[in-house]
């Protein structure tokens, strides 16, 4: 009996190594890079190194960007985390420099982005229920004055930036905010999943049609 017990629990160690002797062999075997090839002057290649992170560079014409992350193995796919998140899921749209509360006819708006650089043309408006009062531009020093009417906030806009909507205190006069840039070049990866067969990697948003032939990304010999 004492015998039969030692050798049910060898074989149970055994078959637990061997699950993780597969589960480490198949990572193994996932280190490399991938390209696919859309439509003529469209493609991505993506390299997924054996330290569990990403390289993801794509290709559209004359743009072009690059996502790194980190990777990780569940079952058959491959679950992909860039650095970056949406804007959505991090942090403020903006930075408050300097605020000022006094009686005045005017409001005084000074645009800057996170280089210190000013923001012109940004279009600002004075927001009260559903309605915007008249917006205007920032000028070439990146400043705007709006006549100081009754409004509960105040909305930015400019192109290539973050929209900026701010909950106004009674009384404000002037306000100088840093505006973060909208990274239009960035593909954003949160916990998601590509399909792994066969030394190719299935993303999901890339479907065949009469111009697409591939919908998979290949492993390359590199």
């Amino acid at each position: 009996m004492k015998l039969f017990n030692k050798i049910f629990c060898f074989l149970i160690l055994f078959g637990l190594g061997s699950c993780v002797s597969n589960k480490n062999t198949r990572s193994e075997n996932l280190i490399g890079k991938y390209a696919w090839a859309g439509i003529y002057g469209v493609g991505s290649v993506i390299e997924l190194k054996s330290d569990t992170t990403f390289i993801f560079n794509w290709t559209a014409g004359l743009s072009n960007g690059t996502s790194e992350g980190t990777w990780s193995l569940r079952r058959n796919s491959v679950i992909l985390n860039s650095y970056k998140q949406p804007w959505a899921a991090v942090g403020p749209k903006f930075d408050l420099i300097e605020e000022k509360i006094q009686e005045s006819d005017t409001l005084t708006i000074k645009l800057i982005d996170e280089f210190n650089e000013i923001v012109p043309f940004a279009l600002i408006g004075l927001k009260l229920g559903n309605d915007v009062d008249n917006p205007e531009q920032s000028d070439m020093d990146g400043v705007c004055r709006l006549f100081n009417v009754s409004a509960d906030s105040l909305i930015i806009r400019a192109i290539g930036y973050r929209d900026i909507d701010y909950k106004l205190k009674p009384g404000t006069s002037y306000l100088k905010f840093k505006m973060e840039s909208r990274d239009v070049y960035y593909r954003y990866f949160t916990d998601t999943k590509w399909k792994w067969k066969n030394n190719r990697l299935y993303d999901r948003t890339i479907h065949k049609d009469r111009l697409v032939r591939k919908d998979y990304y290949e492993k390359t010999k590199e």
